[in-house]
């Protein structure tokens, strides 16, 4: 009832309007629909895309960050338990702590992230060695040889001490707060965050008290750490062009970050290098996700677990995530990880353009050829109607020849000849009505009745031509009819099958076949229906042929497409229709998303299994998740590189089954940027099958 209702209604909207006018609108209407739908889905797609993506990658740069503090922050701590167990073992003597210069010295070396190793006793003694940036490394030592100065001595490749560099008069490590933490907090711990003297990095010392088997207090065992090799790492991950990350502590004095900004800056007054809080830095990404934060929370003690949020930064989208740091010693840092929606929309707003401009494009070109299919159609029409009213009234005139075998072509034809038909009809009755007129005027006496007899005649003429008229106006009602049944079902037709079934009776459109070739064969398939004549046939003249049909389409785009043979014949036992359907499917699937400029390669190899034909092409290839549902029905893909998704359609899924219905095998291997290979396995001879048929 429904439909009843929508053809009623189309009826009288198109009734009203000519029938060119309504082809060319169905047209474009379709396109424009069909097109701009397809963008706007590609958009939203892309939106949801984009934050599922920007998601994924926030969440996978902050574990990474937080498992690489957990490795580099326990460098230190290890090193100092190593030193404290050695102690405990005797491996160490504290005797005479000016001995351990060679110890310390081959111990920097082999934990190279750690950037100085000391340690000190309860008698004020004290040894440390540190690595420079140069990599020199020098030995500082204050013993009982010392009289209380720290000397700086200069090593060479062995590790023996060459000549001192550098004396700090009374130093006492006693007094030192790294000393005095580690003895007031009794076990472990961190200092705070402190600036070399050189002021070329931030760094953070770890600390751990030594006690003897009683308890007693033996001294301190101290490492440290330079941050800037945080920054260094961070630096090194790959976020995106415009992305960040840094650290800061719950203060939000900035520990270390991702772009050149250092975390630390020279107090023009004290001339002393000073950290800075992040709401502070020079970048100004840093300093808004910084303020953003503090908005957000309050207070940054109130981060208690890992967060995705995002934000506005001039009138853009920021993604931000949040996670807190902490470990067994002491430190409690918070990791940020900021990414600009920007990095991920440049590809998106680039295939939105893209998309509006071939919308206009196709409107156009859904014009053209909408005025050209109208007028091929109307123009006949046109012509037999105006014929058809001249007919009517009397004036005999004949169509222009058609050079059409089409149901048009035939209508015109079939009108021509019943309208000399109808004028040989009509002469011969005027020659009859004459003739009886002249015998009435010869014979007065029967005037009268030849009179009736004239006008009835004349009736009968008039009543023989509006049949006439009548029935070539029931064919133009006929072929209204349809042109109006073209309309009402426009929108569940395939715009070549509208084309097609405009021609009024045709039914057997090829293109039409095609279009619904698939369904019918998988409709098939699914049922059990579909038969395969199987035989031995040579498969090389078949390849040889869709090779050279898909050249000449393959050279438009730039693409060279190359047949591989060794041998004469390659004789397969399959169904010739299936077999040339699966290779013209696989084949036109690599020259279709082939870029151009690249090669398609098809080889073929025979041994006395069967027959192996492979298809190489130089596309944007698979992932092994695309490869696992290529053969399906209707999956959608995801294109590489630009992260675009394309739906496989009902060919590959018919490609599978019939091969597999021959006993072959079809697969295809792709690594993503390195093309696809397809590869089809055919039997030579008979393996259990009827030779002459069977059922899918």
């Amino acid at each position: 009832m429904f439909i009843k209702f929508l053809n009623r209604q189309f009826s009288k909207w198109t009734g009203k309007r000519s029938l060119r006018t309504v082809l060319i609108i169905a047209f474009v209407s379709q396109v424009f629909a069909a097109v701009g739908l397809t963008g706007w889905l590609s958009f939203y797609n892309g939106q949801q895309a984009v934050d599922d993506l920007a998601s994924q990658l926030r969440s996978e740069m902050t574990a990474r960050i937080h498992q690489h503090l957990q490795t580099y922050m326990a460098m230190p701590h290890l090193v100092n338990q190593i030193n404290v167990d050695a102690i405990h073992l005797g491996h160490l003597e504290l005797t005479d702590i000016g001995k351990l210069d060679s110890y310390f010295w081959h111990q920097i070396q082999r934990f190279n992230t750690v950037s100085y190793i000391g340690l000190a006793t309860l008698k004020g003694e004290y040894i440390g060695a540190q690595i420079r940036r140069d990599g020199s490394i020098i030995i500082e030592v204050l013993d009982s040889h010392s009289t209380g100065n720290l000397n700086t001595w200069e090593t060479n490749n062995q590790g023996n001490r060459t000549k001192v560099s550098r004396t700090m008069s009374n130093y006492d490590p006693l007094l030192r707060p790294w000393y005095q933490a580690a003895v007031k907090a009794g076990k472990a711990v961190w200092t705070d965050i402190y600036v070399y003297f050189s002021g070329w990095s931030t760094t953070i010392s770890a600390n751990q008290p030594i006690y003897d088997h009683q308890g007693q207090l033996l001294g301190v065992a101290t490492s440290d750490l330079t941050l800037l090799k945080i920054g260094h790492f961070l630096k090194g991950l790959k976020i995106g062009e415009h992305s960040q990350t840094f650290i800061m502590d719950r203060s939000g004095l900035l520990v270390s970050t991702s772009t050149q900004e250092k975390p630390y800056r020279i107090n023009p007054s004290t001339e002393q290098a000073e950290q800075f809080l992040a709401r502070e830095s020079a970048d100004a990404l840093t300093r808004e996700t910084a303020h953003y934060l503090m908005q957000h929370f309050g207070a940054l003690s109130q981060v208690n677990q890992n967060q995705q949020l995002d934000f506005r930064m001039a009138g853009k989208r920021q993604f931000l995530q949040i996670m807190p740091y902490q470990d067994q010693w002491g430190l409690d840092w918070l990791i940020v990880v900021v990414v600009p929606e920007t990095d991920f929309m440049a590809r998106i707003n680039a295939n939105t353009r893209a998309t509006i401009l071939l919308c206009l494009v196709a409107l156009m070109v859904a014009i053209l050829i909408g005025i050209v299919i109208a007028r091929w159609i109307v123009q006949p029409l046109q012509d037999l109607n105006t014929t058809a009213k001249a007919l009517a009234i009397g004036e005999w005139r004949q169509l222009n020849e058609m050079e059409r075998e089409d149901e048009i072509g035939q209508l015109a034809h079939v009108f021509n000849r019943m309208s000399q038909e109808l004028q040989v009809s009509f002469n011969d009755l005027e020659e009859k009505v004459k003739n009886r007129t002249q015998d009435i005027a010869a014979k007065n006496l029967k005037l009268t009745a030849l009179n009736e007899e004239l006008d009835q005649l004349n009736q009968d003429k008039n009543e023989f031509l509006g049949i006439v008229a009548h029935d070539l106006k029931n064919p133009l009602a006929a072929i209204q009819g349809s042109a109006l049944l073209i309309q009402s079902d426009y929108d569940e037709l395939p715009k070549k099958d509208v084309i097609e079934f405009a021609n009024i009776i045709s039914t057997s459109s090829q293109q039409l076949f095609e279009l619904i070739k698939n369904l019918l064969d998988v409709n098939q398939i699914e049922s059990g229906k579909m038969r395969l004549s199987l035989t031995e046939l040579n498969m090389l003249p078949i390849l040889q042929f869709l090779v050279k049909e898909y050249r000449e389409k393959a050279s438009v785009k730039g693409i060279r497409l190359i047949c591989h043979c060794t041998e004469p014949k390659y004789e397969v036992y399959v169904d010739e229709n299936s077999i040339r359907q699966v290779l013209d499917n696989v084949i036109s699937n690599a020259v279709k998303y082939s870029p151009p400029g690249k090669h398609i390669i098809v080889s073929i190899s025979q041994n006395e299994n069967g027959v192996r034909c492979e298809i190489q092409d130089e596309g944007p290839g698979l992932s092994e998740a695309d490869q696992q549902k290529l053969f399906s029905k209707f999956t959608r893909l995801t294109a590489q590189p630009t992260g675009e998704e394309h739906s496989t359609g009902l060919g590959l899924f018919i490609v599978k089954k019939l091969v597999e219905a021959m006993k072959g095998r079809v697969w295809c291997e792709s690594e993503l940027g390195q093309g696809a290979l397809f590869i089809l396995e055919l039997p030579s001879r008979e393996r259990g099958i009827g030779r002459i048929a069977k059922e899918l």
